[in-house]
């Protein structure tokens, strides 16, 4: 929480005017990550470590957030970071993605496995389905495996949330909610 929250909130009021213009998302990465969502009629916000308004308490998250339409999102992501509250990946899964539903997860060691097993604990479908889009903002965090919050929040990381959405403008309804966290978009 060391991150300069004025900073934060500069480069969060950046990234949401480009977001409050946008219909799609399209993110791409040096690993192979291409992903393509709809925001269309959705409104993004962020978190900065600031209160907005007396008696009101600020995350411990530092991003910009929005919840895509929920049968949107399509292609490939590298997951090459975190797994939220799994830790670390330890090497990168290729997890597909078809009209707003993982599909398939792949790796070399046994981490597509882990995480398909996490999802299944929850015993929801709507799991499988993305909740939100995110981008790190906090320059002073470092995605380490120890703390979602902190993987989150890394500075040049983009997350996708997985299951529940309601608080951040969606209407997906589900078990939970976790993020896995890529890096370099």
């Amino acid at each position: 929480i060391m991150m300069n929250t004025n900073q934060a909130k500069r480069d969060a009021r950046k990234l949401l005017s480009y977001l409050e213009n946008a219909e799609r998302i399209r993110v791409t990465t040096a690993l192979g990550t291409d992903l393509s969502l709809s925001i269309k009629g959705r409104k993004a916000g962020a978190f900065y470590g600031q209160a907005r308004r007396p008696k009101e308490t600020a995350s411990a998250s530092f991003e910009v957030y929005v919840a895509p339409q929920e049968d949107s999102m399509n292609g490939v992501l590298m997951l090459d970071a975190s797994f939220g509250y799994l830790g670390l990946v330890e090497s990168p899964i290729e997890i597909h993605f078809e009209n707003g539903k993982l599909i398939s997860a792949q790796s070399a060691d046994g981490g597509a496995d882990k995480l398909l097993n996490y999802i299944d604990s929850f015993h929801d479908d709507t799991m499988y389905k993305p909740g939100e889009f995110g981008i790190g903002l906090n320059r002073m965090s470092r995605t380490r495996g120890v703390c979602y919050i902190e993987d989150e929040s890394t500075y040049s990381t983009f997350h996708i949330g997985m299951g529940r959405n309601i608080a951040l403008g969606g209407v997906q309804q589900a078990a939970g909610h976790f993020d896995i966290v890529t890096n370099k978009p």
